[in-house]
């Protein structure tokens, strides 16, 4: 069994990047490096290109409002580190890792919300959180309209956005059934899967 080290942006992209390591058939190396913001795991780039000299690495981040992944390793990765080595594997969900949460129909059953609700190419979402957000204050279950979907006058999430999306995760999340409709999640898998010697 192969060990990838992990570096993420935050709480929720640690529990999506470490299930997709699991899946690709490799173990996430402890403890994951979570930068706490894209800039700062961006920042810390070339540490994470020397450190992958000595173990594989596997990188995400999102790519927000760049205008696309290309673009965003041309202009903010190989300018920074130059290239990047066979050890490490750089990826970038379009436009949020919940963009890949919202392309597995179990997110809707997770939610308590009709299928049919979600979004049908949910990389095209501008802000696939804010779809989150709106698919929960139409939950029928509370504790995901309150958690999730928090106060309908105020913008932005519930107090247990993170940990309730992380429990998806962890239960319920198919990066497999997922990547037949997220094309930046297939990349992903495929990059991780060389990773572990898939």
């Amino acid at each position: 069994m192969s060990f990838i080290q992990i570096a993420v942006e935050g709480r929720l992209d640690t529990e999506v990047a470490q299930r997709i390591v699991r899946v690709c058939g490799a173990e996430p190396q402890d403890p994951p490096i979570i930068a706490r913001g894209r800039t700062v795991l961006l920042n810390r780039l070339r540490s994470y290109v020397a450190a992958a000299n000595n173990a594989p690495w596997f990188v995400l981040c999102d790519l927000d409002y760049d205008e696309c992944a290309p673009s965003l390793i041309e202009r903010r990765v190989l300018t920074r580190v130059g290239t990047i080595p066979s050890q490490l594997r750089f990826s970038v969900a379009v436009r949020t890792v919940e963009a890949w949460l919202l392309a597995d129909s179990a997110l809707a059953n997770f939610l308590g919300v009709d299928t049919r609700l979600l979004p049908r190419e949910p990389e095209n979402e501008s802000r696939p959180k804010d779809e989150v957000v709106k698919l929960a204050l139409r939950s029928s279950m509370p504790e995901i309209r309150k958690g999730i979907g928090g106060d309908r006058d105020v913008i932005g999430p519930g107090p247990d956005y993170n940990d309730l999306l992380i429990q998806f995760v962890k239960s319920d999340w198919s990066p497999e059934r997922a990547a037949r409709r997220s094309d930046s999640l297939r990349r992903a898998m495929e990059a991780v899967g060389r990773l572990a010697g898939g």
